[in-house]
């Protein structure tokens, strides 16, 4: 009976599929751990994203939610972003069979494409963040009597462009692991 191993190299479409859902479960314990390391204030993700009109009313929140934006830009943010590099770079690893860099195209493609989108994705959340406290300043230094609405709306933008470059960048990492390897003996792509 052959050897198998559950990686993402496997012939095995099944494989591939447990390899991927191992993948997923280890991102969701490294979020949370990661969560609880930077020690983000509760509520804090959801208030980001919230208009002028809703953070005007939690006045009570302001300076905690100050202290996260500090934790999640020296903590969080490089915390998530170091991991999905090098969770990208094993897949990728796994990928080659042994072989000298990414040489099929079809394993380039989506590699490039899950640590493009992830670091765009870092980026709009380091924008997003700074937008916010921008926003917590101003409210804090004006006893709220400040206009913050034109912050908080760019504020939300940044929130969509975060998710839609760290979704991306997993949906390209899914490919990468779901489509079946290149054959062994089919000629290689060299760069």
């Amino acid at each position: 009976m052959p050897r198998w191993t559950m990686n993402a190299a496997s012939s095995k479409a099944w494989v591939r599929c447990m390899a991927l859902l191992g993948v997923v479960l280890i991102t969701l314990a490294w979020t949370g751990i990661l969560a609880a390391i930077a020690d983000i204030p509760v509520g804090y993700g959801a208030a980001q994203s919230r208009d002028a009109t809703w953070l005007q009313a939690h006045a009570d929140q302001w300076s905690r939610f100050r202290v996260g934006t500090s934790r999640d830009l020296l903590r969080y943010i490089p915390g998530y972003l170091a991991f999905g590099l090098v969770l990208i770079g094993v897949v990728a690893i796994v990928r080659r069979q042994g072989a000298s860099g990414l040489t099929a195209e079809r394993d380039r493609l989506p590699a490039l494409i899950a640590v493009g989108a992830l670091v765009i994705g870092a980026i709009a959340d380091v924008v997003e963040t700074v937008l916010f406290r921008r926003s917590l300043t101003k409210l804090l230094d004006a006893s709220g009597a400040v206009d913050v609405t034109t912050l908080t709306s760019v504020t939300r933008v940044m929130t969509v462009v975060k998710w839609a470059g760290l979704a991306a960048s997993y949906i390209a990492l899914a490919a990468l692991m779901l489509l079946p390897p290149e054959p062994r003996d089919s000629p290689r792509v060299q760069s």
